[in-house]
Protein backbone atom coordinates (compact mmCIF):
# COMPACT_ATOMS: atom_id res chain seq x y z
CA UNK A 1 0.00 0.00 0.00
CA UNK A 2 2.78 2.40 0.91
CA UNK A 3 4.64 1.72 -2.33
CA UNK A 4 1.53 2.35 -4.38
CA UNK A 5 0.84 5.65 -2.72
CA UNK A 6 4.49 6.67 -2.60
CA UNK A 7 4.44 7.31 1.10
CA UNK A 8 6.23 5.21 3.68
CA UNK A 9 5.58 7.36 6.77
CA UNK A 10 4.12 5.66 9.82
CA UNK A 11 1.25 8.19 9.96
CA UNK A 12 0.24 7.22 6.46
CA UNK A 13 0.28 3.52 7.39
CA UNK A 14 -2.01 4.13 10.36
CA UNK A 15 -4.36 6.36 8.37
CA UNK A 16 -4.66 3.95 5.44
CA UNK A 17 -5.19 1.01 7.77
CA UNK A 18 -7.97 2.79 9.62
CA UNK A 19 -9.60 3.86 6.36
CA UNK A 20 -9.57 0.31 5.04
CA UNK A 21 -11.00 -1.10 8.27
CA UNK A 22 -13.78 1.47 8.39
CA UNK A 23 -14.76 0.93 4.78
CA UNK A 24 -18.15 -0.80 4.55
CA UNK A 25 -17.65 -4.16 2.89
CA UNK A 26 -19.80 -7.29 2.90
CA UNK A 27 -17.49 -8.70 5.54
CA UNK A 28 -17.71 -5.66 7.85
CA UNK A 29 -21.47 -5.49 7.32
CA UNK A 30 -21.77 -9.15 8.26
CA UNK A 31 -19.59 -8.56 11.32
CA UNK A 32 -21.69 -5.60 12.45
CA UNK A 33 -24.92 -7.57 11.96
CA UNK A 34 -23.42 -10.39 14.00
CA UNK A 35 -22.52 -7.94 16.76
CA UNK A 36 -26.05 -6.55 16.66
CA UNK A 37 -27.48 -10.05 16.92
CA UNK A 38 -25.22 -10.79 19.89
CA UNK A 39 -26.41 -7.56 21.51
CA UNK A 40 -30.08 -8.53 21.25
CA UNK A 41 -29.34 -12.03 22.54
CA UNK A 42 -28.00 -10.54 25.75
CA UNK A 43 -30.17 -11.42 28.74
CA UNK A 44 -30.10 -7.87 30.12
CA UNK A 45 -31.07 -6.30 26.81
CA UNK A 46 -34.00 -8.67 26.40
CA UNK A 47 -35.22 -7.97 29.92
CA UNK A 48 -34.91 -4.21 29.34
CA UNK A 49 -37.03 -4.67 26.21
CA UNK A 50 -39.81 -6.46 28.10
CA UNK A 51 -39.68 -3.93 30.94
CA UNK A 52 -40.04 -1.19 28.32
CA UNK A 53 -42.99 -3.05 26.75
CA UNK A 54 -44.64 -3.12 30.19
CA UNK A 55 -44.04 0.63 30.54
CA UNK A 56 -45.61 1.27 27.13
CA UNK A 57 -48.70 -0.40 28.60
CA UNK A 58 -48.40 1.76 31.72
CA UNK A 59 -48.43 4.90 29.56
CA UNK A 60 -51.40 3.60 27.56
CA UNK A 61 -53.49 3.01 30.69
CA UNK A 62 -52.60 6.30 32.39
CA UNK A 63 -53.21 8.51 29.33
CA UNK A 64 -56.42 6.81 28.18
CA UNK A 65 -58.60 8.07 31.03
CA UNK A 66 -58.49 11.78 30.15
CA UNK A 67 -59.79 11.53 26.54
CA UNK A 68 -62.55 9.09 27.59
CA UNK A 69 -63.71 11.17 30.57
CA UNK A 70 -66.54 12.93 28.71
CA UNK A 71 -67.81 9.61 27.35
CA UNK A 72 -67.71 8.10 30.85
CA UNK A 73 -69.62 11.12 32.20
CA UNK A 74 -72.36 10.45 29.67
CA UNK A 75 -72.50 6.73 30.41
CA UNK A 76 -72.68 7.11 34.18
CA UNK A 77 -74.93 10.19 34.05
CA UNK A 78 -72.80 11.67 36.81
CA UNK A 79 -70.77 14.85 36.94
CA UNK A 80 -68.29 13.50 39.51
CA UNK A 81 -66.32 11.42 37.00
CA UNK A 82 -63.29 13.61 37.70
CA UNK A 83 -63.00 11.65 40.95
CA UNK A 84 -61.86 8.65 38.89
CA UNK A 85 -58.39 10.23 38.86
CA UNK A 86 -58.46 10.16 42.67
CA UNK A 87 -59.75 6.56 42.75
CA UNK A 88 -56.92 5.45 40.49
CA UNK A 89 -54.40 7.31 42.63
CA UNK A 90 -55.70 5.61 45.79
CA UNK A 91 -54.99 2.22 44.21
CA UNK A 92 -51.62 3.47 43.03
CA UNK A 93 -50.80 4.64 46.55
CA UNK A 94 -51.87 1.39 48.21
CA UNK A 95 -49.76 -0.66 45.81
CA UNK A 96 -46.77 1.63 46.27
CA UNK A 97 -46.84 1.14 50.04
CA UNK A 98 -46.51 -2.65 49.84
CA UNK A 99 -44.80 -3.33 46.51
CA UNK A 100 -41.30 -2.17 47.52
CA UNK A 101 -40.89 -4.51 50.53
CA UNK A 102 -42.47 -7.31 48.47
CA UNK A 103 -39.94 -6.83 45.69
CA UNK A 104 -37.14 -6.95 48.26
CA UNK A 105 -38.40 -10.15 49.87
CA UNK A 106 -39.98 -12.12 47.02
CA UNK A 107 -37.57 -14.26 45.05
CA UNK A 108 -39.50 -14.10 41.76
CA UNK A 109 -40.29 -10.41 41.30
CA UNK A 110 -41.40 -11.05 37.72
CA UNK A 111 -44.46 -12.88 39.05
CA UNK A 112 -45.44 -9.63 40.82
CA UNK A 113 -45.02 -7.66 37.60
CA UNK A 114 -47.17 -10.13 35.66
CA UNK A 115 -49.84 -10.00 38.37
CA UNK A 116 -49.82 -6.20 38.25
CA UNK A 117 -50.27 -6.23 34.47
CA UNK A 118 -53.15 -8.70 34.87
CA UNK A 119 -54.96 -6.32 37.24
CA UNK A 120 -54.69 -3.51 34.69
CA UNK A 121 -55.78 -5.83 31.86
CA UNK A 122 -58.94 -6.95 33.69
CA UNK A 123 -59.84 -3.33 34.42
CA UNK A 124 -59.42 -2.34 30.76
CA UNK A 125 -61.68 -5.22 29.64
CA UNK A 126 -64.50 -4.48 32.11
CA UNK A 127 -64.61 -0.65 32.07
CA UNK A 128 -66.57 -0.42 28.77
CA UNK A 129 -69.34 -2.58 30.28
CA UNK A 130 -69.72 -0.36 33.36
CA UNK A 131 -72.43 2.30 33.66
CA UNK A 132 -72.30 2.72 37.44
CA UNK A 133 -69.88 5.34 38.74
CA UNK A 134 -68.96 3.47 41.93
CA UNK A 135 -68.27 0.17 40.19
CA UNK A 136 -66.28 2.14 37.63
CA UNK A 137 -64.27 3.65 40.50
CA UNK A 138 -63.54 0.12 41.80
CA UNK A 139 -62.23 -0.96 38.38
CA UNK A 140 -60.11 2.15 38.00
CA UNK A 141 -58.75 1.59 41.53
CA UNK A 142 -57.77 -1.99 40.58
CA UNK A 143 -55.95 -0.55 37.59
CA UNK A 144 -54.18 1.86 39.93
CA UNK A 145 -53.08 -1.06 42.12
CA UNK A 146 -51.62 -2.84 39.11
CA UNK A 147 -49.91 0.33 37.89
CA UNK A 148 -48.43 1.04 41.33
CA UNK A 149 -46.93 -2.44 41.59
CA UNK A 150 -45.65 -2.21 38.03
CA UNK A 151 -44.07 1.22 38.46
CA UNK A 152 -42.26 0.38 41.70
CA UNK A 153 -41.12 -3.12 40.75
CA UNK A 154 -39.77 -2.33 37.30
CA UNK A 155 -37.87 0.77 38.46
CA UNK A 156 -36.16 -1.35 41.13
CA UNK A 157 -35.50 -4.24 38.76
CA UNK A 158 -33.84 -2.04 36.13
CA UNK A 159 -31.45 -0.76 38.84
CA UNK A 160 -30.73 -4.35 39.90
CA UNK A 161 -30.10 -5.31 36.29
CA UNK A 162 -27.28 -2.73 36.04
CA UNK A 163 -26.00 -2.52 39.64
CA UNK A 164 -22.58 -1.01 39.06
CA UNK A 165 -22.98 1.89 36.64
CA UNK A 166 -24.24 2.79 33.21
CA UNK A 167 -27.89 2.29 34.10
CA UNK A 168 -28.88 5.87 33.17
CA UNK A 169 -29.62 5.31 29.44
CA UNK A 170 -31.59 2.15 30.27
CA UNK A 171 -33.67 4.02 32.83
CA UNK A 172 -34.30 6.76 30.25
CA UNK A 173 -35.28 4.08 27.70
CA UNK A 174 -37.74 2.62 30.18
CA UNK A 175 -39.47 5.94 30.71
CA UNK A 176 -39.33 6.81 27.01
CA UNK A 177 -41.45 3.67 26.55
CA UNK A 178 -43.96 5.10 29.05
CA UNK A 179 -44.03 8.40 27.16
CA UNK A 180 -44.56 6.59 23.86
CA UNK A 181 -47.53 4.71 25.30
CA UNK A 182 -48.97 7.91 26.75
CA UNK A 183 -48.52 9.60 23.36
CA UNK A 184 -50.45 7.04 21.32
CA UNK A 185 -53.20 6.43 23.93
CA UNK A 186 -55.21 9.63 23.18
CA UNK A 187 -54.98 8.90 19.45
CA UNK A 188 -56.19 5.32 19.94
CA UNK A 189 -59.11 6.48 22.08
CA UNK A 190 -59.79 9.51 19.89
CA UNK A 191 -59.85 7.70 16.57
CA UNK A 192 -61.89 4.76 17.79
CA UNK A 193 -64.44 7.03 19.44
CA UNK A 194 -64.77 9.15 16.33
CA UNK A 195 -63.33 12.28 17.92
CA UNK A 196 -61.70 13.11 14.60
CA UNK A 197 -64.95 12.58 12.71
CA UNK A 198 -66.63 15.72 11.39
CA UNK A 199 -70.11 14.34 12.11
CA UNK A 200 -71.46 14.56 15.65
CA UNK A 201 -71.36 11.31 17.61
CA UNK A 202 -74.44 12.05 19.70
CA UNK A 203 -77.03 14.76 19.97
CA UNK A 204 -75.95 15.50 23.53
CA UNK A 205 -72.93 17.28 25.02
CA UNK A 206 -71.59 16.04 28.35
CA UNK A 207 -68.76 17.38 30.43
CA UNK A 208 -67.20 16.70 33.79
CA UNK A 209 -68.45 19.78 35.62
CA UNK A 210 -72.12 20.20 34.75
CA UNK A 211 -74.79 17.89 33.36
CA UNK A 212 -77.13 18.86 30.61
CA UNK A 213 -80.76 17.97 31.42
CA UNK A 214 -81.00 16.24 28.03
CA UNK A 215 -78.20 13.88 28.99
CA UNK A 216 -80.76 11.15 29.56
CA UNK A 217 -80.79 10.78 25.76
CA UNK A 218 -77.06 10.01 25.69
CA UNK A 219 -76.06 7.27 23.24
CA UNK A 220 -72.92 5.29 24.18
CA UNK A 221 -70.09 5.33 21.69
CA UNK A 222 -68.99 1.76 20.95
CA UNK A 223 -65.63 3.13 19.80
CA UNK A 224 -64.58 3.54 23.44
CA UNK A 225 -65.17 -0.18 23.99
CA UNK A 226 -62.86 -1.00 21.10
CA UNK A 227 -60.15 1.36 22.34
CA UNK A 228 -60.11 -0.16 25.83
CA UNK A 229 -60.02 -3.69 24.46
CA UNK A 230 -57.05 -2.72 22.27
CA UNK A 231 -55.29 -1.51 25.42
CA UNK A 232 -56.13 -4.78 27.17
CA UNK A 233 -54.66 -6.77 24.28
CA UNK A 234 -51.41 -4.81 24.48
CA UNK A 235 -51.03 -5.86 28.13
CA UNK A 236 -51.04 -9.60 27.39
CA UNK A 237 -47.54 -10.23 25.84
CA UNK A 238 -45.40 -9.02 28.80
CA UNK A 239 -47.69 -10.84 31.26
CA UNK A 240 -46.48 -14.19 29.94
CA UNK A 241 -43.04 -13.25 28.57
CA UNK A 242 -41.60 -12.07 31.91
CA UNK A 243 -42.46 -15.40 33.56
CA UNK A 244 -39.78 -17.08 31.41
CA UNK A 245 -36.98 -14.83 32.73
CA UNK A 246 -35.16 -14.99 36.03
CA UNK A 247 -35.56 -11.87 38.16
CA UNK A 248 -32.42 -9.77 38.70
CA UNK A 249 -30.75 -10.41 42.03
CA UNK A 250 -30.97 -7.98 44.92
CA UNK A 251 -28.16 -5.42 44.96
CA UNK A 252 -26.04 -5.66 48.11
CA UNK A 253 -26.20 -2.63 50.36
CA UNK A 254 -22.43 -2.61 50.33
CA UNK A 255 -22.36 -2.04 46.57
CA UNK A 256 -20.29 1.01 45.69
CA UNK A 257 -19.36 1.38 49.37
CA UNK A 258 -16.15 3.13 48.34
CA UNK A 259 -18.19 5.98 46.87
CA UNK A 260 -18.41 8.78 49.48
CA UNK A 261 -21.84 9.83 48.18
CA UNK A 262 -23.23 6.37 48.99
CA UNK A 263 -21.77 5.94 52.47
CA UNK A 264 -24.43 4.50 54.73
CA UNK A 265 -25.92 7.37 56.71
CA UNK A 266 -29.52 6.49 57.64
CA UNK A 267 -30.63 9.98 58.60
CA UNK A 268 -29.29 11.66 55.46
CA UNK A 269 -30.49 8.77 53.30
CA UNK A 270 -34.05 9.07 54.59
CA UNK A 271 -34.02 12.87 54.24
CA UNK A 272 -32.77 12.65 50.65
CA UNK A 273 -35.37 10.03 49.72
CA UNK A 274 -38.19 12.06 51.28
CA UNK A 275 -37.14 15.26 49.51
CA UNK A 276 -36.88 13.49 46.15
CA UNK A 277 -40.25 11.84 46.84
CA UNK A 278 -41.69 15.33 47.35
CA UNK A 279 -40.18 16.37 44.04
CA UNK A 280 -41.87 13.40 42.35
CA UNK A 281 -45.14 14.33 44.07
CA UNK A 282 -45.00 17.75 42.43
CA UNK A 283 -43.80 16.43 39.10
CA UNK A 284 -46.32 13.60 38.66
CA UNK A 285 -49.17 15.75 39.98
CA UNK A 286 -48.43 18.46 37.42
CA UNK A 287 -47.90 15.96 34.59
CA UNK A 288 -51.18 14.14 35.25
CA UNK A 289 -53.05 17.43 35.72
CA UNK A 290 -51.83 18.82 32.40
CA UNK A 291 -52.33 15.57 30.50
CA UNK A 292 -55.74 14.95 32.06
CA UNK A 293 -57.20 18.46 31.89
CA UNK A 294 -55.68 20.01 28.77
CA UNK A 295 -58.41 18.52 26.58
CA UNK A 296 -61.20 19.99 28.73
CA UNK A 297 -59.20 23.23 29.19
CA UNK A 298 -58.95 23.69 25.43
CA UNK A 299 -62.62 22.87 24.78
CA UNK A 300 -64.09 25.00 27.59
CA UNK A 301 -61.94 28.05 26.80
CA UNK A 302 -62.77 27.79 23.06
CA UNK A 303 -59.23 27.11 21.89
CA UNK A 304 -60.56 24.31 19.70
CA UNK A 305 -63.16 21.64 19.30
CA UNK A 306 -62.91 17.99 20.19
CA UNK A 307 -60.65 17.17 17.27
CA UNK A 308 -58.18 19.98 17.83
CA UNK A 309 -58.17 19.53 21.60
CA UNK A 310 -57.46 15.81 21.30
CA UNK A 311 -54.60 16.65 18.95
CA UNK A 312 -53.24 19.14 21.49
CA UNK A 313 -53.41 16.43 24.14
CA UNK A 314 -51.43 14.07 21.90
CA UNK A 315 -48.90 16.81 21.15
CA UNK A 316 -48.13 17.12 24.85
CA UNK A 317 -47.67 13.36 25.31
CA UNK A 318 -45.75 13.18 22.03
CA UNK A 319 -43.36 15.90 23.17
CA UNK A 320 -42.92 13.96 26.42
CA UNK A 321 -42.06 10.81 24.44
CA UNK A 322 -39.64 12.65 22.13
CA UNK A 323 -37.98 14.32 25.11
CA UNK A 324 -37.40 10.97 26.75
CA UNK A 325 -35.99 9.56 23.53
CA UNK A 326 -33.57 12.49 23.32
CA UNK A 327 -32.81 11.98 27.01
CA UNK A 328 -31.26 8.55 26.33
CA UNK A 329 -28.04 9.86 24.70
CA UNK A 330 -28.09 13.03 26.82
CA UNK A 331 -28.01 10.95 30.02
CA UNK A 332 -24.69 9.45 28.88
CA UNK A 333 -23.04 12.87 28.54
CA UNK A 334 -24.66 14.94 31.30
CA UNK A 335 -25.15 14.42 35.03
CA UNK A 336 -28.64 13.98 36.53
CA UNK A 337 -28.22 17.30 38.35
CA UNK A 338 -27.61 19.20 35.10
CA UNK A 339 -30.51 17.46 33.37
CA UNK A 340 -32.93 18.27 36.20
CA UNK A 341 -31.78 21.89 36.21
CA UNK A 342 -32.60 22.40 32.53
CA UNK A 343 -35.82 20.43 32.87
CA UNK A 344 -37.02 22.81 35.55
CA UNK A 345 -35.94 25.85 33.51
CA UNK A 346 -38.13 24.58 30.66
CA UNK A 347 -41.07 23.94 33.01
CA UNK A 348 -40.80 27.42 34.51
CA UNK A 349 -40.52 29.11 31.12
CA UNK A 350 -43.41 27.23 29.48
CA UNK A 351 -45.87 27.59 32.37
CA UNK A 352 -44.94 31.27 32.76
CA UNK A 353 -45.67 31.91 29.07
CA UNK A 354 -49.00 30.07 29.20
CA UNK A 355 -49.95 31.99 32.36
CA UNK A 356 -49.10 35.44 31.00
CA UNK A 357 -50.53 34.82 27.52
CA UNK A 358 -53.47 32.73 28.66
CA UNK A 359 -55.68 33.95 25.79
CA UNK A 360 -53.24 33.05 23.02
CA UNK A 361 -53.88 29.84 21.13
CA UNK A 362 -50.39 29.88 19.57
CA UNK A 363 -48.74 30.21 22.98
CA UNK A 364 -50.87 27.34 24.27
CA UNK A 365 -49.61 25.02 21.52
CA UNK A 366 -45.98 26.16 21.86
CA UNK A 367 -46.16 26.04 25.64
CA UNK A 368 -47.72 22.55 25.65
CA UNK A 369 -44.93 21.26 23.42
CA UNK A 370 -42.19 22.89 25.49
CA UNK A 371 -43.80 21.71 28.72
CA UNK A 372 -43.88 18.13 27.48
CA UNK A 373 -40.23 18.28 26.40
CA UNK A 374 -39.16 19.82 29.71
CA UNK A 375 -41.03 17.32 31.85
CA UNK A 376 -39.88 14.35 29.78
CA UNK A 377 -36.80 13.27 31.72
CA UNK A 378 -37.74 14.51 35.20
CA UNK A 379 -39.00 11.20 36.59
CA UNK A 380 -36.21 8.86 35.40
CA UNK A 381 -33.55 11.46 36.12
CA UNK A 382 -34.89 11.90 39.66
CA UNK A 383 -34.49 8.14 40.18
CA UNK A 384 -30.95 8.34 38.77
CA UNK A 385 -30.22 11.34 40.98
CA UNK A 386 -31.44 9.45 44.06
CA UNK A 387 -29.26 6.47 43.14
CA UNK A 388 -26.22 8.77 43.09
CA UNK A 389 -26.58 9.31 46.83
CA UNK A 390 -28.45 6.23 48.08
CA UNK A 391 -28.62 2.58 47.02
CA UNK A 392 -32.29 2.56 45.95
CA UNK A 393 -33.76 -0.61 47.46
CA UNK A 394 -37.34 -1.75 47.03
CA UNK A 395 -38.37 0.05 50.21
CA UNK A 396 -36.80 3.33 49.09
CA UNK A 397 -38.35 2.91 45.64
CA UNK A 398 -41.72 2.46 47.36
CA UNK A 399 -41.26 5.78 49.13
CA UNK A 400 -40.46 7.48 45.82
CA UNK A 401 -43.46 5.95 44.08
CA UNK A 402 -45.70 6.76 47.07
CA UNK A 403 -44.68 10.38 46.57
CA UNK A 404 -45.58 10.22 42.89
CA UNK A 405 -48.92 8.51 43.59
CA UNK A 406 -49.78 11.11 46.24
CA UNK A 407 -49.08 13.78 43.65
CA UNK A 408 -51.33 12.03 41.13
CA UNK A 409 -54.07 11.91 43.75
CA UNK A 410 -53.80 15.32 45.44
CA UNK A 411 -52.82 17.84 42.77
CA UNK A 412 -55.37 16.95 40.03
CA UNK A 413 -58.12 16.79 42.66
CA UNK A 414 -57.12 20.18 44.06
CA UNK A 415 -57.06 21.77 40.62
CA UNK A 416 -60.42 20.21 39.67
CA UNK A 417 -61.96 21.69 42.83
CA UNK A 418 -60.58 25.10 41.88
CA UNK A 419 -62.18 25.04 38.41
CA UNK A 420 -65.75 25.91 39.54
CA UNK A 421 -64.43 28.66 41.82
CA UNK A 422 -61.63 30.31 39.82
CA UNK A 423 -62.33 29.06 36.29
CA UNK A 424 -60.33 26.87 33.96
CA UNK A 425 -57.55 29.43 33.52
CA UNK A 426 -56.28 28.56 37.00
CA UNK A 427 -54.65 25.46 35.48
CA UNK A 428 -51.54 27.25 34.19
CA UNK A 429 -50.80 29.34 37.34
CA UNK A 430 -51.17 26.16 39.41
CA UNK A 431 -48.63 24.39 37.22
CA UNK A 432 -46.29 27.39 37.49
CA UNK A 433 -46.44 27.18 41.29
CA UNK A 434 -45.61 23.48 41.02
CA UNK A 435 -42.53 24.26 38.89
CA UNK A 436 -41.34 26.86 41.41
CA UNK A 437 -41.73 24.44 44.33
CA UNK A 438 -39.92 21.75 42.32
CA UNK A 439 -36.97 24.12 41.78
CA UNK A 440 -36.73 24.80 45.51
CA UNK A 441 -36.89 21.07 46.12
CA UNK A 442 -34.01 20.38 43.72
CA UNK A 443 -31.87 23.00 45.47
CA UNK A 444 -32.47 21.21 48.79
CA UNK A 445 -31.45 17.85 47.29
CA UNK A 446 -28.24 19.31 45.86
CA UNK A 447 -27.36 20.96 49.18
CA UNK A 448 -28.07 17.88 51.29
CA UNK A 449 -26.30 15.62 48.78
CA UNK A 450 -23.19 17.77 48.93
CA UNK A 451 -23.26 17.59 52.72
CA UNK A 452 -23.49 13.80 52.56
CA UNK A 453 -20.54 13.60 50.18
CA UNK A 454 -18.47 15.79 52.53
CA UNK A 455 -19.54 13.65 55.47
CA UNK A 456 -18.67 10.46 53.58
CA UNK A 457 -15.16 11.71 52.82
CA UNK A 458 -14.52 12.59 56.47
CA UNK A 459 -16.28 9.57 57.98
CA UNK A 460 -13.92 6.59 58.49
CA UNK A 461 -16.67 4.03 57.78
CA UNK A 462 -14.73 2.69 54.80
CA UNK A 463 -11.45 2.33 56.73
CA UNK A 464 -9.72 -0.99 56.81
CA UNK A 465 -10.74 -1.89 60.36
CA UNK A 466 -14.38 -2.33 59.25
CA UNK A 467 -13.54 -5.01 56.72
CA UNK A 468 -14.03 -8.64 57.69
CA UNK A 469 -10.48 -9.66 56.79
CA UNK A 470 -7.35 -8.47 55.06
CA UNK A 471 -6.07 -10.58 52.21
CA UNK A 472 -2.31 -10.35 51.57
CA UNK A 473 -1.23 -11.23 48.07
CA UNK A 474 2.43 -12.17 47.65
CA UNK A 475 4.00 -10.26 44.77
CA UNK A 476 7.36 -11.16 43.37
CA UNK A 477 9.70 -8.30 44.25
CA UNK A 478 11.20 -6.30 41.48
CA UNK A 479 12.46 -2.86 40.70
CA UNK A 480 10.57 0.05 42.27
CA UNK A 481 8.74 -2.35 44.59
CA UNK A 482 8.85 -3.22 48.27
CA UNK A 483 7.72 -6.02 50.53
CA UNK A 484 5.37 -5.72 53.44
CA UNK A 485 6.60 -8.34 55.93
CA UNK A 486 4.21 -7.49 58.69
CA UNK A 487 0.80 -5.84 58.40
CA UNK A 488 -1.03 -5.47 61.68
CA UNK A 489 -3.98 -3.54 63.00
CA UNK A 490 -3.19 -1.51 66.09
CA UNK A 491 -5.48 -1.03 69.07
CA UNK A 492 -6.42 2.50 68.04
CA UNK A 493 -7.95 1.22 64.77
CA UNK A 494 -5.16 2.51 62.57
CA UNK A 495 -3.08 0.55 60.11
CA UNK A 496 0.64 0.14 60.77
CA UNK A 497 3.21 -0.98 58.22
CA UNK A 498 6.19 -2.66 59.90
CA UNK A 499 9.54 -3.62 58.44
CA UNK A 500 9.13 -2.05 55.02
CA UNK A 501 12.13 -3.03 52.90
CA UNK A 502 12.78 -1.00 49.79
CA UNK A 503 14.17 -2.90 46.82
CA UNK A 504 15.41 0.15 44.97
CA UNK A 505 16.50 2.98 47.25
CA UNK A 506 16.93 5.35 44.33
CA UNK A 507 13.19 5.54 43.97
CA UNK A 508 10.55 6.29 46.56
CA UNK A 509 8.44 3.33 47.68
CA UNK A 510 4.83 3.34 46.59
CA UNK A 511 1.66 1.41 47.29
CA UNK A 512 -0.48 0.58 44.27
Amino acid sequence: INAEYGDTSSDSVVKLTVDLKNKLTPYTLQRKLKQLGTFFKDHKVQLTGWYSFAFVDLGLIIASLGPSLIELAGRTQRKEVGLLFTARSVGYLLASMFSGPLVDNVKNAHALVSTALTFSCIGAILIPFTYNLWFLAVLVTSQGIGMGFLDTAVNVLILRLFPESGFEPYMQTLHFAFGFGAFIAPMVVGYTMGVYDTTPITNVTANVTDLNPTMQLFTPNFGMNISYWILAGALIPPIFALLFYKSPEIVSKETNSSNPSKKKNPLMDVCLILIIATFLLLYVGCEVSFGGFIFTYSVKLKFGGDTESATLNSVFWGALAVGRLIGIPISIKFSPKAMLFWDLVGCLLSTLLMTIFSYSKIVLWIGSTLYGLAMATCFPTAFNFANNFVVVSGTYASVLVIGSSLGEMIIPLTISLLFPVLGYRILMPALLIGAILGSINLALVVWLGSRKIAYGKLNPDDSIQHQDHIELVEVEPGKDSFEVNDLTESTDSTVELDNVQEKDESNKPFIH
